[in-house]
């Protein structure tokens, strides 16, 4: 087979993927959880899953767990399997699992969520169109299209310090989130580079996300980390509202699963960061 006839049918067929995803999504009340590392999305997607009222949201475009992701909604890993996968991001048979994740993961009342993450973004281009991913505008009508016009929830941290902080440290525990006491194998060390950069690489991924919905006029529903983790019940009662989906007048809160990792740790280190900013006259 030519080259030109290989991509020929690579468009084709995913057109024909864009086409079965809109359909089957034009069933479901939708959602797009956009977000950056360490901004509290996962325990929001728990949240919004222990309702039982908006689907099960998690990172089902993440390069890391998609793969893990597709095997379970093919029957080839249980959900207590974490091992690596048998195949990586870009061999998963993205018709079976796309498909499949808006039958696994969406509740009775219709309601299904995905938290995507900025880096996210260019994967799901990569799957769905990979001519297309150059402009807000464009992203946003791909994103249309196959979520069938999904709602958007905006999540980000005000304090980049402390997410930079926090996303370095797991970047070398690997511990990212925890249901129990918290251990950490290995005591991690203070990089003011290493931190700068990613409070950079955050306040550039949250511009990337504004600049997104500016280009596709779209208002999306806007949570802070800061004031979500200390109104839970609140956020997440006028998160409900903002999806249309029908709920009890007092939702039941459900007891947050992960812990708390951060602690006195992550304190000093902030107050080093500031002083060396201070130091450099940044």
């Amino acid at each position: 087979m030519s080259a030109s006839r290989g991509s020929v049918q690579g468009r084709l067929g995913r057109r024909a993927l864009r086409a079965a995803l809109a359909r089957r999504a034009g069933s479901l009340r939708t959602y797009l959880i956009c977000s950056t590392h360490r901004t509290g999305s996962t325990l929001l997607c728990q949240l919004l899953t222990d309702t039982g009222l908006c689907g099960a949201p998690d990172e089902y475009w993440s390069p890391r767990w998609a793969p893990r992701f597709a095997e379970r909604i093919a029957g080839e890993r249980t959900d207590s399997d974490d091992s690596p996968p048998a195949r990586p991001f870009h061999e998963i048979d993205f018709r079976r699992y796309l498909l499949g994740l808006f039958d696994a993961k969406s509740t009775p009342n219709g309601s299904w969520g995905c938290n995507v993450q900025w880096p996210h973004v260019r994967r799901i281009h990569e799957a769905l169109d990979p001519r297309k991913q150059s402009t807000g505008v464009q992203t946003l009508r791909l994103l249309g299209q196959v979520y069938d016009q999904p709602r958007y929830v905006w999540l980000r941290r005000r304090d980049k310090v402390r997410q930079a902080i926090s996303f370095w440290r797991s970047k070398q525990t690997k511990v990212f989130s925890s249901t129990g006491p918290v251990e950490e194998s290995l005591r991690p060390e203070f990089d003011y580079e290493k931190i700068d950069g990613f409070v950079r690489r955050f306040e550039e991924q949250d511009a990337c996300w504004q600049r997104l919905f500016r280009e596709g006029g779209v208002e999306p529903f806007s949570i802070e980390f800061e004031s979500f983790v200390e109104h839970k019940a609140e956020t997440l009662a006028a998160l409900l509202e903002y999806l249309e989906i029908e709920h009890p007048a007092e939702i039941p809160l459900p007891e947050p699963r992960l812990k708390k990792i951060s602690d006195g740790l992550n304190d000093a280190w902030y107050e080093r960061y500031r002083e060396r900013r201070r130091t450099d006259g940044d």
